[in-house]
Formats: structure tokens, sequence, C-alpha cells
């Protein structure tokens, strides 16, 4: 029984770096961290995730598809391939636009639209560790020309600034039949008066053509990791603001703030 065993999983162990080599479409990455990951020169995609295109084999153009229908926000993003080696190693960068479309002149309202005016720039190291794992190293360095409110990843900290460095890291484990399980951990706003842990996890299938995961990430502030019956999402009732962050915050319900995001992506390719 015992050489049974043993035989089934020298096979078991031997499908998977041929199943993480398989023709797959490409993924982008989770809530706050990337991949290093670029279209080909005339591919393009459609999906939740993004509208895009590859200009060339290693620049990618796009815009958050679900940002500007879900938060009304336009952007439009650049991401380049600097170095690639044989191996699967990759420098890459990535810089992205975000501001609010339209005049928001009703301010009564239960929850208010997202008004923020962003340029982010993130930097991306990707190590191919095994065929069937890659590791991606994010470091986000971003200015906010307005975050009065803006989307789930700038927080609700007194005193901030307008700059915001994160950083964080990206782990996609491939499984059998062309499933994968990715997870994302990181910090929030190094530079800023209080600090944030960031943690996500998906799973999902890739195919030829398509890309799909569902999933969720965390971020929190350490005090609100131990006060699990008084920490709640202070990002959102400020939504129910006329000035949303720019307000007098409560300091102490910034100290408590949590939240989760949930994630789905469906992209096509052609």
């Amino acid at each position: 029984m015992s050489r049974k065993i043993f035989l089934l999983s020298l096979i078991f162990w031997g499908l998977i770096p041929w199943l993480a080599n398989a023709n797959t479409a490409m993924r982008f990455g989770h809530n706050l961290s990337a991949t290093s990951s670029v279209l080909r020169s005339g591919e393009c995609t459609f999906g939740l995730q993004l509208i895009g295109c590859g200009l060339n084999d290693r620049l990618t153009l796009g815009t958050s598809t679900w940002m500007l229908q879900g938060y009304k926000l336009a952007n439009v993003g650049l991401r380049h391939i600097f170095k690639k080696d044989d191996q699967g190693n990759v420098w890459a960068a990535e810089i992205a636009y975000f501001k609010n479309y339209g005049k928001i002149s009703n301010r009564e309202y239960s929850k208010r639209p997202y008004e923020m005016e962003a340029w982010w720039l993130r930097w991306i190291r990707t190590y191919q560790v095994t065929p069937h794992y890659r590791l991606h190293l994010n470091l986000h360095t971003n200015y906010y020309a307005d975050d009065e409110m803006p989307f789930s990843l700038r927080r609700p900290i007194p005193n901030r600034n307008n700059g915001q460095i994160n950083v964080s890291t990206l782990h996609e484990v491939e499984l059998l039949d062309r499933w994968f399980l990715s997870s994302e951990m990181g910090f929030l706003d190094l530079v800023q008066p209080a600090q944030y842990i960031h943690v996500g996890t998906a799973i999902g299938r890739t195919g030829e053509n398509y890309h799909w995961h569902i999933g969720y990430s965390m971020s929190a502030t350490i005090r609100s990791l131990f006060a699990p019956t008084k920490r709640a999402d202070y990002q959102q009732e400020l939504r129910e603001t006329t000035q949303g962050y720019n307000t007098d915050m409560n300091r102490d319900k910034a100290r408590r703030d949590y939240s989760i995001h949930p994630e789905f992506a469906l992209q096509y390719f052609f």
C-alpha cells in the first residue's frame, strides 16, 4: 500500500509543473497587489476587472471596468515590463490615474458617491519560485490630489498627508486542472500617522481565453483586530456625511477602522 501511495504522489507532483505551464490566459492581480503580467501585442481583454489591450509585448494599456461602473471613477492604467529572464523573473511598473466623473451637486444622501483624484505608481518584482508558485512583490508610491471620499484602499486617517506608501506580497499557487489559489499580505499607509494591515485570498480558474476568481480582502488597524465587538468600517460611516474625509474625524473610530472587501473577477481574452 505504501508503495502505491508513493507512486501516486510522484505522479501528482509531476503533473503540477506541467499544468502550471499549460497555455492559459494571464491574471492581473488581487485587490491591492498586482502581477507583472502583460497582454501580448494586439491581444485584448474585456471583463469585470478591466478593458485593455497590449500595445506591444511589454506594454499594456487598460481601464478598470468596475471602478467606472460601480465607483463612477474615470481611470486609466499603463503596465510595462522592464526586464524578464528565461526563468520567469520580472521587473515591471504600473502607473494609474483615478478621478470621479460628473459634478456632485446633491449633498443630501445616505451613501455619498466617491470623490477623489489620485496618481498611483506601483513597482512590481516577480519571482518564479517553482513551476507552480509565483511571488509578486509590490511597492506603491501614490499621491492623492483629492481624497474627500476615496475608494477603500485609502483609509480614514486624521491628520493624513497627500502621500501613500504601501507594500504587499501576492502569492499564486497553481492547482490541478488550471485551478489556482492566490493570497496577498501587506501594509497600507506606511508614511501616515496610522498604518493598516491588509490581507486577502481568492480561488479561481484560468482557461486558454478566460479567467475568473472569487475572494475577499481585509484592511484593518492593529487595534481593530483585538476589538472584534467594537471595530467598524469608519469609511462607510463617513460616506453618510456631507464632507467625507474632510470632516473633523473621530479619532477613536479611526483607530478601530476595519473593512472587508469582496472581490469577483471574470475576464475574456481575444
